[in-house]
């Protein structure tokens, strides 16, 4: 793997199970601690939400990793220079989001990724909140995003906890998706499908993804009970166990430095 390539995607499922592991062993009783030396915003945000919801507080092991966990729950505007965003709850009105994106397209600018695809990124980020205020009907929705200069890789989370995607696309396709074929709701809409009430959600995913993996990237798509892992290889779907489950939908995305341009135009719907 070349330095600069993108982590495989695989790997924003693994960084997903780990935090439904800790909440496990939260709801068990036990002591809600996240003990690695390094956490991903795959794995801090839903553990930001959970803790949000439940009124539980987040133990941390590490020192460095304290710090960094209180800065992305405190924190609202970085410093100039950073290369964080930390954990923001996007606003309940929609046409105040537009503050939103623009902080992460200075997190780009800051770090000078995406230079020959500016385009491409500010549709991809438009397009995934779109859907949050579009379909989702959450109670609360984050964003939180992480570039690491050695790699040149950048992670963004989009985290809701409102209607699912087979919950919104079955309800506007009048197609039923029981809790084991959830993944196949997420294919579905990752495929395009669409439906007058629900199926916008579908045709923005769709596209994102198009682009994402245009761009040498990869994605992680969770959603009640199903997940989806997008990359080169395309789309490979799992089913999740009960204590795998999210109440609303994750998409994660990590994209590396490039100087690939790609044609914006013919790959959006």
């Amino acid at each position: 793997m070349k330095p600069s390539a993108a982590p495989h995607p695989s790997s924003l499922l693994s960084s997903y199970l780990e935090f439904t592991g800790m909440r496990r062993k939260q709801r068990a009783g036990e002591p809600f601690l996240l003990a690695t030396d390094f956490v991903y915003p795959t794995t801090l945000l839903p553990l930001v939400l959970y803790s949000l919801k439940r009124g539980c507080s987040l133990a941390v092991a590490s020192e460095k990793v304290r710090g960094y966990v209180r800065t992305v729950q405190q924190a609202d505007l970085p410093p100039e220079g950073r290369t964080y965003l930390p954990a923001i709850r996007l606003p309940r009105a929609p046409e105040d989001y537009w503050d939103v994106l623009g902080r992460l397209e200075n997190l780009s600018a800051n770090t000078q990724l995406f230079g020959n695809n500016p385009e491409a990124y500010h549709y991809l980020l438009g397009e995934l909140v779109d859907n949050i205020y579009e379909h989702a009907q959450a109670e609360r929705a984050f964003v939180m995003a992480q570039f690491y200069p050695t790699s040149r890789t950048i992670e963004v989370c989009f985290l809701d906890d409102g209607a699912t995607i087979p919950g919104s696309l079955g309800h506007g396709t009048n197609t039923p998706y029981p809790t084991e074929r959830h993944y196949q709701a997420i294919l579905d809409a990752a495929r395009g499908r669409s439906a007058k009430g629900g199926g916008e959600r579908g045709y923005g995913l769709s596209s994102s993804i198009r682009l994402i993996t245009s761009l040498g990237g990869g994605a992680l798509i969770v959603s009640g009970a199903g997940a989806v892992v997008a990359g080169a290889d395309g789309l490979s779907p799992y089913s999740l166990s009960d204590d795998h489950h999210l109440e609303g939908t994750l998409v994660s995305l990590r994209l590396a430095d490039s100087d690939r341009r790609v044609n914006f135009y013919e790959l959006i719907e």
